[in-house]
């Protein structure tokens, strides 16, 4: 998103300092606080005259999952670094009306198959073959993320009482569309016996916005 705003010296001398920042944020009311979101810094380099302007550009990037009225707080001199006297109190600027965002459609990673073996033997290896697939309508903003497997008794996954096998860790984003494949390999404790369901959980940790 691209943001401008333009900064006036409304004092009666000029700029004796010809280096400061100015600073952007986000905020869901019109008053700069603590709580507001920092986006960006813009450095201005040249001293200010007596009624001069300059008029800044920045892109900036929203954070993900946010949506709603937004106010872009602009503070110019930042830092303090322009002696201003007693004006410094007028050093924020806004948009009288807020900026509605709307949601970026998320990425869906989805366990597109998993493939056990029918058969396990207690205290040794066995190998699980799986594919996660992202149907969304974006890219995943994550590089990384984990998966994580489980054995049931029951068709129904409960991760508080189901036999934790393992998890293994994914590295690099999915495009829309794009997949992954994967092989995992757990042991099972040596006193395991019976039948039992296979379930993985993909992003377990809820780490990609979706």
């Amino acid at each position: 998103m691209t943001l401008s705003w333009t900064v006036t010296n409304e004092g009666t001398g000029d700029t004796l300092e010809s280096r400061w920042f100015d600073r952007i944020y986000m905020s869901s009311d019109s008053v700069l606080d603590g709580s507001d979101l920092l986006l960006g810094e813009q450095n201005r380099n040249g001293v200010l005259a007596v009624g001069e302007s300059y008029t800044a550009t920045r892109e900036v990037t929203l954070p993900i999952g946010v949506s709603g009225d937004f106010f872009f707080i602009v503070e110019t001199d930042a830092g303090l670094q322009v002696f201003e006297q007693a004006f410094d109190g007028n050093n924020t600027g806004f948009d009288a009306a807020p900026t509605t965002i709307n949601l970026t459609p998320p990425p869906d990673l989805e366990v597109e198959f998993i493939d056990a073996p029918s058969e396990a033997t207690a205290s040794r290896p066995f190998s699980i073959d799986y594919r996660v697939t992202n149907f969304g309508a974006t890219p995943t903003p994550n590089s990384s993320w984990r998966d994580r497997f489980y054995l049931s008794t029951d068709e129904e996954l409960d991760t508080a009482t189901d036999f934790f096998l393992g998890h293994r860790n994914h590295f690099g984003a999915l495009d829309i569309g794009q997949s992954y494949d994967a092989t995992a390999t757990f042991t099972l404790p040596n006193t395991f016996t019976g039948d039992f369901f296979v379930f993985m959980v993909t992003d377990s940790g809820n780490n990609v916005l979706s």
